[in-house]
């Protein structure tokens, strides 16, 4: 039994903490004690503290207090007109707590009895605007923020001029002020900060912007790392057949969410190709910005982080790399789909999703190049990527398909081999509404690759197309 230190008699309930009994019937005078060289002092919680004050730490908390009163701390003037004048001068109040070793609401109590509590609210309510809003009037109007600011003295060093915050009406009659307007180059710029990923207001500007088709770009916190890219990326184009959101059907990556970018164009037109269109459909020519605002455009996409490169074959875009480079400075995780049709290390090696190589056989009207696969399989089989191992994925229409690739899968060991049914073969029909699966050869392929002796021991996985199944893209 622990008995309180103030000498009332009551026991300590809880003698493991520093604190004194928390009902001691003595005054406040009474209880201040010094014991072991420490002085107590009312918490203002109706029990005792132990303060820091003494030999424990002088230098962090010097010896400011005079008394203990019923109500209230007194400081001496001294401190207390150091701690004013730090405040009027517009140090925060975290920073003055820290430095005389208090808590902040301590220095606000002894800040409002010093000031009055209207003069406190006053002082503190300009320093915020001060601290948080950074207004700049000039020329061109005023700032609404730091990081507009930002934005505008970049603008500035480049000698470009521009309008800040136009008024204007999109097509659709909605009434918006965007934050730059650049006449000479017919631009608008927005800004997006941090709090719009969920959606809202901006993400309204943003779909209003793109519905519109006007030239806009659109500035992300991750840009400030680099503003110069932007209107470099604004320069370099690519042929973009469609951006859609939906989930991963194929290899490894199989079931994951992710934003979709349809590359148009292909160099192989395989006969059992299931995405003609992207070859020989409608496509849009689109600035590496252009398509990070539509990557951008719903919430879903924004926080799904994942974005899948896909074709028609994307790798004969040429400006691919720095599109990768552009996504991967704002955070997304890229997958790489290609024909194995090109060794492009300049771009596979900013790949850090996963890098999926098709390894084409008889059906698909010309055979794979091994040299080439031999090419990325030396360079990448040790690589480490987020979803998984570097994946060599054959499509398999008939038995000269699957003996083709039982041949080929020795000479890549330490490797994903992905066994994909050609989707006519897998007989799926739309009956009454419902989608209809007749497993049969998918079942023939996973048998032979089971009990196949010349396969054993190799990473080898039999996957249908999961969205062909579900009905989607």
């Amino acid at each position: 039994m622990k008995l309180c230190a103030c000498g009332c008699g009551l026991e300590v309930r809880r003698p493991g903490n520093t604190y004194l009994h928390g009902h001691c019937p003595r005054s406040p005078e009474t209880r201040r004690k010094i014991v072991n060289n420490r002085i107590l002092t009312d918490s203002g919680r109706g029990r005792l503290r132990e303060s820091k004050l003494g030999d424990k730490n002088p230098s962090k908390r010097p010896e400011v207090v005079k008394k203990i009163s019923d109500s209230k701390r007194t400081w001496n003037d001294e401190v207390r007109n150091k701690i004013v004048n730090e405040f009027t001068q517009g140090v925060k109040i975290s920073k003055i707590a820290l430095q005389y070793g208090y808590s902040s609401q301590a220095i606000i109590n002894i800040l409002q009895l010093s000031l009055g509590i209207n003069n406190y609210l006053r002082i503190e309510k300009d320093r915020l605007r001060k601290f948080h809003t950074f207004t700049t009037r000039g020329k061109w109007g005023s700032f609404d923020s730091f990081s507009e600011k930002k934005i505008g003295d970049f603008l500035s060093s480049k000698n470009i001029k521009f309008i800040l915050h136009p008024k204007m009406v999109f097509p659709n009659g909605r009434k918006y002020c965007p934050d730059f307007h650049i006449p000479e180059r017919g631009l608008y710029i927005e800004y997006f900060g941090s709090m719009w990923r969920r959606g809202g207001n901006h993400t309204n500007k943003l779909n209003c912007y793109l519905e519109s088709n006007l030239n806009f770009v659109g500035i992300y916190p991750s840009d400030f790392g680099d503003l110069d890219s932007i209107f470099l990326d604004m320069s370099k184009h690519l042929s973009i057949c469609e951006i859609f959101h939906s989930i991963c059907g194929e290899g490894q990556e199989q079931g994951l969410p992710a934003t979709f970018i349809r590359g148009y164009g292909c160099n192989r037109k395989c006969l059992y190709c299931d995405t003609k269109y992207s070859w020989n459909g409608k496509y849009e020519v689109l600035s590496i910005r252009n398509i990070l605002d539509r990557v951008m455009k719903t919430a879903a996409q924004r926080l799904c982080r994942t974005i899948f490169l896909t074709g028609g074959e994307i790798t004969i875009q040429k400006e691919l790399s720095n599109l990768i480079s552009c996504l991967r400075r704002h955070k997304f995780l890229v997958i790489l789909q290609t024909n194995g049709t090109q060794f492009l290390p300049e771009v596979f090696d900013k790949v850090d999703g996963l890098l999926s190589v098709d390894i084409k056989g008889p059906s698909s009207g010309k055979l794979a190049d091994l040299d080439i696969i031999n090419d990325i399989y030396r360079r990448y089989k040790d690589k480490k990527f987020e979803v998984g191992n570097l994946q060599f994925k054959f499509v398999v229409s008939n038995e000269e398909d699957y003996n083709y690739a039982r041949g080929v899968i020795p000479r890549f060991p330490n490797t994903t081999f992905i066994l994909q049914p050609e989707c006519s073969k897998i007989n799926i029909k739309e009956i009454d509404g419902d989608i209809v699966i007749f497993p049969s050869f998918i079942r023939w392929l996973q048998n032979a690759a089971l009990n196949d002796k010349l396969l054993r021991g190799y990473d080898i996985r039999v996957l249908a197309q999961l969205h062909k199944f579900l009905g989607i893209k």
